[in-house]
């Protein structure tokens, strides 16, 4: 089946993949052994956790559809309550610059990339200004299966200095 056929079942099942594989890339860190996909207390604390980061945190397949999106990615880029997992990230946000478009090919080629001031132009004439950080995550193969995509808005800060 080709990529671009993946079904939101088949999208699903990768991000639990992703998920559970960090999951025990955190369990190997930590020094304790994996939990085998449940968790100590039967909760979903790791969903909960990203769910509610500070941050906004994406993460997308090879062909840049989106597989999660947490409530603040959601806020941060005005998109309501919408359900992003399946959506291609270029047409969910089709004003996004070129020059990002080839900074995301390069992390699917392996690369972290990261700017700490970054300027984005949005299609209703405002700008954000943006601190990412992005990474390739990997499949239980080894192979790359898309982006994971961390974002701060720094906007306040960036006027409050000018």
């Amino acid at each position: 089946m080709q990529d671009d056929q993946k079904t939101r079942e088949q999208l699903l099942a990768e991000l639990e993949a992703a998920r559970r594989r960090i999951e025990e890339l955190q369990a190997s860190l930590d020094g304790r052994p994996a939990a085998g996909g449940e968790r100590r207390d039967g909760g979903d604390w790791v969903g909960q956790v990203i769910g509610n980061a500070p941050i906004a945190i994406a993460v997308f397949d090879a062909e840049m559809r989106f597989l999660y999106a947490n409530k603040r990615w959601l806020s941060d880029y005005r998109l309501g309550e919408r359900d992003l997992v399946g959506l291609s990230h270029y047409e969910v946000i089709p004003e996004i610059p070129e020059r990002w478009k080839a900074i995301h090919q390069r992390v699917l080629a392996g690369s972290i990339e990261r700017s700490l001031e970054d300027r984005f132009d949005r299609a209703d004439g405002t700008t954000d200004w943006l601190r990412w950080h992005l990474l390739p995550w990997r499949l239980p193969s080894g192979q790359i299966g898309g982006v994971a995509m961390f974002t701060v808005d720094i906007t306040a800060q960036k006027l409050a200095l000018l």
